[in-house]
């Protein structure tokens, strides 16, 4: 009885995106990552429970 080859039984999984969307994602500057990223962070820290803490600090004065 002659066996099934390994690609043949494993499952493929849908593709998440197109090679346009591809392009455009490797082509994004590092900048907007980090800017992305710091969008996030920010989000998640104004809506975590120091949030209020954060709120009442304030700025170091400017040194002259």
């Amino acid at each position: 009885m002659p066996t099934k080859s390994k690609s043949r039984t494993t499952t493929r999984r849908p593709r998440t995106g197109t090679q346009r969307s591809r392009l455009r994602v490797e082509r994004t500057s590092a900048d907007l990552w980090l800017g992305l990223q710091l969008d996030w962070d920010l989000w998640h820290v104004l809506r975590s429970d120091g949030a209020k803490v954060i709120a009442k600090l304030s700025p170091l004065p400017r040194a002259s």
